[in-house]
């Protein structure tokens, strides 16, 4: 299994990990970071394959690979996946399922206006919530609400891609719903004009639409979280994946 990533230095990193059987157990092992010094298919190829032979491990032994679906990985002519096979025929090509159960959240909330208006929202909230003067109003709100029992922070960023881990971001702002509307109150009343708009502005979007959205999908990323969590255990098998989302859609009913 591989992927590669930016370090801090903005340099590429390849990950490499491999998974086996032994005694009729499933292991994973992490092998190395390697820098990556072409992107292109086939000097990525070979910095597998050095990282392999360092490692001591026959890559004719190899019965399958994993990548995301990215074309210079899984392209089906040219594509790192296509390249290995040619010279290990067995090792089947397969796109990481949590990456796909990844895709598939991205296109849903792209393409259903009410989902993409949400995030867009939650999005908002988020940015005018973390800057320092409303933070601080934010926090003293929280303390002032006796339901509350400790400081909860919307000062993440959400991400762009990692769809599958955005029920954090949901819940929060679920939990911190009525401290939310009040900071936003008081700061429509407060001097500061460009404030006090963007408050006006998010108290509308928090209508009635939003908070049915929040609580459907808060709950639909708590189930998607569990089986991307799932899809990344290293004792991952395809029947229990498969039982977890037979179990998710029929909940649904």
């Amino acid at each position: 299994m591989v992927n590669e990533t930016k370090d801090v230095s903005k340099q590429e990193q390849l990950s490499i990990v491999v998974r086996y059987l032994h005694q009729q157990s499933f292991h994973e092992e992490f092998l190395d970071f390697t820098a990556a010094e072409g992107l292109d298919a086939d000097s990525l190829l070979k910095k597998i394959m050095e990282t392999l032979a360092k490692c001591g491990i026959d890559h004719n032994a190899c019965i399958g690979q994993c990548y995301d679906g990215a074309a210079v990985m899984s392209g089906h002519i040219s594509g790192i996946q296509e390249r290995f096979r040619r010279e290990v025929s067995q090792a089947v090509y397969v796109h990481c399922y949590a990456h796909r159960l990844n895709l598939v959240l991205v296109d849903c909330v792209h393409n259903v206006q009410d989902a993409a208006e949400f995030f867009v929202t939650i999005q908002k909230l988020y940015k005018f919530l973390s800057t320092s003067v409303v933070h601080e109003e934010f926090l003293k709100v929280q303390k002032e609400l006796e339901s509350v029992n400790q400081h909860i922070e919307l000062k993440k960023r959400l991400s762009d891609t990692r769809w599958a881990c955005q029920h954090a971001a949901c819940l929060a702002v679920k939990r911190t719903l009525p401290a939310i509307v009040t900071t936003l109150k008081r700061l429509v009343e407060g001097d500061n004009v460009h404030r006090a708009t963007e408050s006006k502005v998010l108290c509308i979007l928090l209508d009635q639409q939003f908070l049915t959205s929040l609580v459907a999908i808060e709950k639909l990323l708590l189930m998607t979280k569990q089986q991307s969590h799932h899809l990344q255990s290293p004792d991952l098998q395809l029947v229990s994946s498969e039982d977890l989302v037979q179990s998710s859609l029929v909940s649904q009913k």
